[in-house]
């Protein structure tokens, strides 16, 4: 709550506050002191009293008590009278014998003084309360009458109200110094704190953003080392301000063509990452048919060298074959004489067998007769009777052996004819046989001849596989290198498509940090806007700026333009032309007044 009163009313508050303390304190000093010299009067006075009383009674010793008594009774009323105390005497023992007021004289003393150090000094200054007041009492003792002369006062009394009086004339003091003060104060104060107010208005000024005003304070003070402190905290400011519209102009003017450069960096992004994911497509198929054309060229380098392999085994085959195939007809012409040869012995044999057939049908024939001569025999034999049973045994026998001999007859003659049969066969298969080994004689010589000449081929065939073989090794090598480095291409463009996806991403970011950038600027343009600084912006449109920026004066452009004010960054022309001519625009601090220093040609 106190932060929220007004300067002046504080320093107001604040040295009223010290000048009342001070005027108080030294009040209440000068006070004390006087209280105290007053007090230090009064008993003195009491004590010359006293003394005087004392010297009185001393100087009359001659004169007897009786005597002396209704004198310093009168004494002792007078005095009373004068100064508003009391005086009275009292023996050693307290008892009062003569006081101002007659009713307390016979009373002891102890009864409203209870120290009883003065009677033992037998002179003092006792102080004493009673009765809610404070009293004095002041004692000389009297040693021939043995009596103690006492006066007593209140402090008040003694004092005779002048510390009231005094108190009250230091509150009047001290109520006329504060309002004198007060009033003296309030326009010293107004001296003080008028400038302090203009300060105060002219911050409020800058506050809302006028920087063209001037601090104006002759005086070398505090406050005029104030002013001057504000004053050159304003230029600062405004300075500041300069170098920060020229720099929110300069970071309006990268930010768009950041944008626009952001936008372009995007769209390519996403071009080459379309390119580059049909590069990687391509890729992996140009991989993919690099591994399959090495794999189908190994395959085919080894089929051919297993071709070459065969062609070769093929070549000695068909040279086995063909002296095989010589062997052949040579066997073939010897089989053919052989079959012939065959055919004439059974031919032979058939005729052979005819024989035996014949020779068995004459056998035949004699057993029959054989039998029949058994069966004459027998019957014979049966004739006979007993002289013919002999016989008849032996026709038996015969006749058993013709029967067998007819039975083995016949057994021969059907084996001859299966002999026959069997020859008949067989010499119409050796004539088939003979046949068909002259057909194989004659195939095995067209064979031979094939084959020779298969030979021939077969050789040429093979050298020109094992030449193929050896081209395709070569090839299959390539191919292999192609696909490693197909394969690396893939992995390549692999890379690049990641990289192409950062890409897109960062200029993203870039796009999103420009748009930003753009914002920024514009919101700084628009707080800048709210300043006054007195700054008359030169605008140089023969140097190309509204032909670059179509005439465009937008709140953007507006703060491009700010750019090309007075100050490090005026001369247009003279930083396009350090520009076209060293490829940078030149630092500020080679144009500290709007013109380059060095390094460039009028």
């Amino acid at each position: 709550m106190f932060s929220r009163i007004k300067f002046g009313t504080k320093l107001f508050v604040a040295v009223i506050c010290v000048l009342g303390i001070s005027i108080l304190s030294v009040s209440f000093l000068n006070y004390y002191q006087f209280q105290k010299t007053l007090f230090r009067v009064g008993k003195s006075s009491l004590e010359e009293i006293s003394q005087c009383i004392y010297n009185a009674i001393s100087m009359q010793k001659n004169i007897e008590r009786t005597t002396l008594i209704p004198q310093l009774e009168k004494y002792v009323l007078d005095a009373s009278k004068k100064f508003n105390g009391k005086v009275f005497v009292f023996n050693s023992n307290g008892k009062i014998l003569i006081h101002s007021d007659r009713s307390l004289e016979g009373r002891s003393v102890f009864n409203f003084i209870k120290n009883k150090i003065i009677f033992d000094s037998k002179r003092g200054v006792v102080s004493y309360s009673l009765n809610g007041k404070t009293y004095l009492l002041i004692t000389r003792y009297l040693k021939p009458l043995d009596w103690n002369i006492a006066v007593q006062i209140k402090k008040s009394d003694l004092l005779q109200d002048v510390d009231k009086r005094l108190f009250f004339n230091s509150i009047i003091v001290f109520i006329l110094i504060v309002v004198v003060s007060s009033i003296l104060l309030w326009f010293f104060l107004q001296v003080i704190i008028k400038p302090l107010r203009l300060l105060a208005y002219k911050s409020e000024e800058i506050a809302e953003g006028n920087f063209s005003i001037e601090f104006s304070y002759q005086a070398k003070d505090a406050i005029g080392e104030l002013s001057h402190s504000f004053q050159i905290m304003v230029e600062h400011i405004k300075n500041m301000f300069l170098e920060i519209r020229g720099g929110v102009g300069m970071l309006s003017s990268s930010a768009a063509e950041l944008n626009v450069i952001a936008d372009e960096i995007n769209s390519n992004s996403e071009k080459t990452n379309t390119l580059v994911t049909s590069a990687v497509g391509a890729a992996g198929s140009l991989n993919e048919s690099m591994h399959s054309v090495a794999h189908i060229m190994q395959q085919a380098s080894d089929n051919i060298n297993t071709v070459a392999s065969a062609a070769e085994e093929f070549s000695i085959t068909i040279d086995e074959v063909a002296q095989n195939t010589s062997k052949a007809k040579s066997v073939a012409t010897k089989a053919v004489d052989k079959a012939n040869n065959a055919s004439q012995r059974v031919n032979k044999l058939g005729i052979a067998a005819n024989e035996i057939s014949v020779v068995t049908e004459t056998i035949n024939a004699i057993a029959s007769q054989t039998n029949l001569l058994a069966l004459n025999a027998t019957i014979e034999a049966a004739r006979a009777g007993e002289a013919g049973k002999g016989f008849a045994v032996v026709a038996n026998e015969i006749k058993e052996l013709a029967k067998q001999t007819a039975v083995a007859t016949e057994e021969i003659k059907q084996k001859i004819e299966a002999i026959q049969q069997e020859t008949d066969f067989t010499v119409k298969e050796i004539q088939d046989i003979s046949k068909v080994i002259k057909d194989i004689d004659e195939i095995i010589t067209t064979i031979a001849v094939s084959v020779e000449q298969q030979s021939v081929t077969t050789k040429d065939i093979a050298t020109n596989v094992s030449q193929a073989a050896d081209g395709l090794v070569g090839v299959s090598q390539q191919v292999n290198e192609s696909a490693v480095a197909a394969e690396n291409i893939a992995k390549e463009i692999e890379n690049v498509k990641e990289i192409a996806d950062l890409m897109a991403v960062s200029s993203s970011h870039v796009f999103d940090f420009s748009e930003k950038l753009l914002d920024l600027a514009d919101k700084l343009n628009k707080l800048l806007k709210r300043y006054k600084i007195d700054l008359e912006c030169e605008l140089l449109p023969k140097c190309g700026f509204f032909k670059k920026y179509k005439g465009t004066k937008d709140a953007l452009l507006k703060g491009f333009l700010q750019s090309y004010c007075k100050g490090p960054m005026m001369n247009e022309c003279k930083r396009k032309q350090y520009r076209q001519q060293h490829g940078v625009p030149p630092s500020d601090d080679m144009m500290p007044n709007g013109k380059i220093v060095e390094g460039l040609e009028k």
